[in-house]
């Protein structure tokens, strides 16, 4: 039996991989970047809430765009992890196209060329995969960049309740 494309065929699975588990951990991290910006939301709808009952203190008008714009820049960031998540589709072998492997080709086929025709496939779904999960990672990108917007709004909402009140 050849050795003849084992490198290649190796190469291909190794990135068929990769990119498999690349999509894995770009789901998990859109996942955590909707649960920490709604936990965020959580907490400054309880800031807000705080202002509004039973205290004397008043949430000072200044902090009012900030906050406003914190929420916007939050919502941007659940929304990127939200898609970020999604289920992309791929290019994956046909099942007609696995069939005609065991019931056409098995029997005819050298080693070597079914090595070449595996790879094949393969290669038509690392290209879905990577164009998916480029996709993903720009959301991801736009995400963190929008909670970071956030964070410096909330920045400012602080130091400006601190000020009305300090």
């Amino acid at each position: 039996m050849s050795d003849q494309g084992k490198t290649y065929a190796a190469f291909i699975e190794a990135e068929l991989k990769a990119e498999r588990d690349r999509r894995t951990a770009f789901d998990a991290r859109g996942v955590a970047l909707v649960t920490t910006s709604g936990s965020l939301v959580t907490l400054l709808t309880a800031v807000v809430a705080f202002f509004r009952v039973g205290t004397d203190f008043e949430f000072p008008r200044s902090a009012t765009g900030p906050l406003v714009f914190a929420l916007v820049a939050l919502t941007a960031a659940a929304v990127a992890g939200i898609l970020a998540s999604w289920n992309r589709l791929y290019e994956v072998p046909k099942p007609a196209t696995l069939a005609k492997l065991l019931n056409d080709r098995w029997a005819v086929d050298s080693e070597i060329a079914a090595r070449n025709f595996v790879g094949t496939m393969q290669v038509l779904t690392i290209g879905g995969l990577r164009k998916g999960n480029n996709w993903k990672a720009t959301c991801l990108s736009l995400g963190l960049v929008a909670q970071v917007v956030a964070l410096l709004a909330l920045s400012v909402v602080v130091y400006l309740m601190l000020r009305a009140y300090a």
